[in-house]
């Protein structure tokens, strides 16, 4: 039998045994990076369970505030003002950023826990007191103070939304009336069906400093409200950055830039294109071979034209509606959108069975050829003059 002495000195042990081991893995799970104006870029492979201290250093005297930013490749991580994460003093995301004021501040702290393996592209943005602070006039993020822009996507439009900047810190008092800031958005496509770390992070390098923005960016003419949000069109699978530039009297600062791919994918590998599903990819297949066999035969069959001609617009038409109004999952579309073409297609053919007169088939399908151009004048350089532009 131990005696009380040997069991309290093994107690001991065992007690300054466990306490070095949490040491040691705090220790082991946290790194060091220093972000400077020369050195403004740095991408890291962050474990899961590890944090990342970030440090600014070599800033000018003449430095007002600074944002540090994190692109994530297919995750998310925590950044925060300090080691333990308190309310209103941290935000997550795949791409998020920090404002640092003056000299005060140089310091944040990065936090992996997804599980896995993450690439991380950490930067830094420096400015002087003439820039206005992108997102210092937020009311809507749980942060403070969110020069990033929150974005989410549906089956057709990628929404970004961006927090109202502040003016300048050499403007006394400080205000958030926004009526001499400019918001400039610009945007920039990835290669098609490239979803690979090397040339998110490339892009997203030039898509972080505001003169470089304007450089590598197509600016998007918008016009409508909410003044700090705006829709694009959801081109799945083809990756886009989105950078906002808020202007003052006499400077400029970016946002934290955006990304979005369209959909939701946990690796490169994993498929990130607009028909996914067998049903979507049978039926697109149909339509090819309907629209050739219009084109070929469609005169001799003209019933058979008619049908189609009825089956396409109730189908055009009804998925405008129906994604106007609702939301529903791609399996749900097609099939109404399917039942709903049948429906219009009996429909018109029954129209021209009672009454005979060939006139509304023969407009229709000029009305098909006509949202064709439309789509192809859209898509086109021709798309981006103004005249083209309506507020709905």
């Amino acid at each position: 039998m131990w005696t009380v002495k040997e069991l309290g000195s093994w107690t001991s042990i065992i007690l300054l045994f466990l306490l070095f081991s949490s040491v040691t893995s705090q220790i082991q799970t946290e790194e060091f990076v220093t972000l400077t104006p020369e050195n403004n870029f740095v991408e890291l492979k962050v474990e899961s369970g590890t944090d990342v201290v970030i440090s600014v250093g070599n800033l000018s005297l003449d430095t007002a505030f600074s944002i540090i930013q994190a692109n994530v490749f297919l995750g998310s991580v925590t950044l925060s003002y300090n080691r333990t994460l308190t309310q209103g003093n941290y935000t997550t995301g795949a791409n998020i950023g920090l404002v640092l004021y003056n000299n005060t501040e140089k310091e944040v702290f990065l936090r992996q826990t997804s599980g896995a393996l993450l690439n991380v592209l950490l930067g830094l943005q420096v400015y002087d007191g003439n820039a206005p602070i992108p997102g210092a006039c937020n009311m809507e993020q749980s942060i403070r103070v969110a020069p990033f822009l929150p974005t989410r996507f549906s089956v057709d439009l990628v929404t970004v939304e961006f927090p109202i900047a502040s003016w300048p810190m050499n403007v006394v008092p400080p205000t958030c009336d926004g009526s001499p800031l400019q918001y400039d958005i610009f945007h920039l496509y990835l290669p098609e069906n490239d979803i690979s770390q090397e040339t998110l992070f490339k892009n997203i390098r030039l898509m972080s400093d505001w003169k470089s923005i304007q450089t590598y960016g197509k600016q998007v003419n918008y016009f409508g409200a909410p003044v700090n949000q705006i829709e694009f069109a959801n081109y799945v699978g083809t990756g886009r950055i989105i950078s906002v530039v808020v202007r003052g009297l006499t400077s400029s600062a970016a946002y934290v830039p955006t990304t979005s791919y369209g959909c939701t994918v946990s690796s490169a590998e994993e498929p990130c294109e607009l028909l996914s599903s067998v049903l979507e990819k049978v039926f697109g297949a149909c339509l090819f071979f309907i629209g050739l066999f219009m084109i070929a035969f469609g005169h001799r069959f003209f019933k058979i034209q008619i049908f189609l001609v009825g089956f396409c617009i109730s189908m055009i038409i009804s998925f405008i509606l129906l994604f106007y109004f609702s939301q529903p999952s791609k399996l749900d579309a097609t099939l109404i959108v399917f039942g709903v073409g049948v429906g219009g297609g009996l429909l018109l053919l029954g129209i021209w069975a009672w009454w005979g007169v060939p006139v509304l088939p023969v407009f229709l399908g000029c009305l098909i050829l006509g949202f064709l151009v439309a789509s192809i004048i859209a898509y086109s350089p021709l798309g981006e003059f103004l005249f083209y532009f309506f507020v709905f």
